[in-house]
């Protein structure tokens, strides 16, 4: 398998997770003596941060993987830059792993500024499955983004790339 690969499934698999967070996830109320760890809320954060982490780093696999044709490799860096949803990623990531930006390829800071929980606790005893979901907003040049759909659109973005440089991906 190509190394690039290897990174954009790693990326589809954060995107799986942030799907089911952003559809709502159920859980069973009493997971039972083998299970001792139930997510936060910060660990659902930190599953949606890292997706647009490792999103954006498919960049990075595909100009470095010798497998990849070069001038496919030498494109990549001016696809990102033309593709709105991939600048926004690629500013969340840097703005996540330096706390702030000396420069951005969109014109300004994105930064994550609220989110609606949604928690259902069924009734029907201890096992009754209830379900808890978590919406990001993303706020960017004085919008507000819904960070789901943003992600949504950098896979698509992606999977274009992909296809359109002959590059295989699973789906």
């Amino acid at each position: 398998m190509s190394r690039y690969l290897e990174q954009f499934e790693r990326s589809e698999r954060y995107y799986e997770r942030f799907r089911k967070l952003n559809e709502g996830l159920t859980e069973v109320a009493d997971p039972g003596p083998q299970s001792n760890y139930i997510a936060s809320t910060n660990d659902h954060v930190d599953d949606i941060v890292s997706f647009f982490i490792h999103c954006y780093h498919v960049k990075d696999w595909i100009k470095n993987d010798p497998e990849v044709p070069k001038d496919v490799q030498q494109k990549v860096e001016g696809y990102v830059n033309n593709t709105c949803t991939l600048k926004l990623c690629a500013d969340i990531c840097n703005g996540a792993k330096h706390f702030s930006l000396d420069r951005t390829r969109t014109g300004s800071q994105p930064k994550f500024v609220g989110s609606d929980h949604k928690m259902q606790i069924n009734e029907g005893g201890n096992c009754a499955p209830g379900s808890y979901s978590l919406k990001l907003r993303i706020e960017h040049n004085g919008e507000t983004l819904d960070a789901f759909k943003l992600a949504t659109r950098a896979m698509e973005s992606w999977k274009k790339f992909l296809s359109d440089n002959n590059l295989k991906s699973r789906t």
